[in-house]
């Protein structure tokens, strides 16, 4: 599981600003890293946006771990009881050989401070299937409560109002809530037997998801796969709770 704390914001709207920023930031680390090491270029990221919120009055109520993470990153709110809206993003990435905490120390170049990258293996009493299952459901439980120490404390109301109207406008059935970076993909055009031309696909590659935005995703949160498991989920929509195909 990799999780990424992006950023957080006092404007709704600007949920959308940091995870079109997020996007072309995560493809620009891993280009950069393709370039210069080898083991890069079949790695791969699978990932789904978690929002949380809390007032800013309540910052000093907040878990450690969570004021480690935001520090600087929470803005400053003239309206105490106005929302601050966190980004996150948490999901799967394929290894390649390369170990966890490689991982971790290579995104925390770009995304510094305590706390806000995290990477670790799947749980190993656990099949693959079931740590998928855990990962999709923890980024996509939209439970609409803030953590605040050991205590929590639902949404209000127009707080649930106003995420999910942003979410229905910009995200078209959720599908710019996931984000991925595939291996690399080099492709040439070579002549074929019969004379035509045909696509020589190589090992040594260009991302073949770099320079697409929002039309190559899934249409989430009603199905989900991803290739590297060969998995596939499906929604309780009533309970926002994903289930196994079996």
């Amino acid at each position: 599981m990799v999780t990424i704390v992006v950023g957080a914001t006092g404007w709704i709207d600007e949920v959308a600003d940091l995870v079109t920023a997020f996007r072309k930031d995560l493809r620009n680390v891993v280009d950069g890293l393709r370039r210069s090491h080898r083991r890069w270029r079949s790695v791969e990221f699978l990932m789904w946006l978690e929002t949380d919120a809390f007032a800013s009055e309540d910052y000093v109520l907040l878990g450690s771990d969570k004021q480690a993470q935001l520090g600087p990153m929470a803005p400053l709110i003239l309206n105490p009881r106005a929302p601050v809206w966190i980004v996150t993003f948490h999901g799967i990435v394929r290894l390649n050989g390369l170990e966890p905490q490689q991982i971790r120390q290579e995104l925390e170049r770009k995304w510094g401070g305590a706390k806000r990258v995290d990477v670790a293996p799947f749980a190993p009493e656990k099949t693959e299937r079931a740590n998928l299952g855990d990962i999709i459901n923890y980024a996509l439980k939209h439970q609409c409560r803030t953590h605040l120490g050991a205590a929590e404390e639902r949404w209000p109301d127009e707080w649930i109002a106003e995420y999910f109207a942003f979410l229905h406008e910009w995200s078209r059935g959720f599908q710019k809530l996931k984000v991925s970076v595939g291996r690399q993909r080099m492709c040439g055009v070579g002549i074929e037997a019969d004379g035509g031309l045909g696509v020589v696909v190589h090992d040594q590659l260009v991302d073949s998801e770099h320079d697409v935005d929002e039309l190559d995703v899934d249409p989430l949160p009603f199905s989900c796969s991803f290739s590297v498991f060969d998995n596939y989920y499906y929604c309780d929509r009533e309970k926002y709770v994903w289930n196994k195909l079996e």
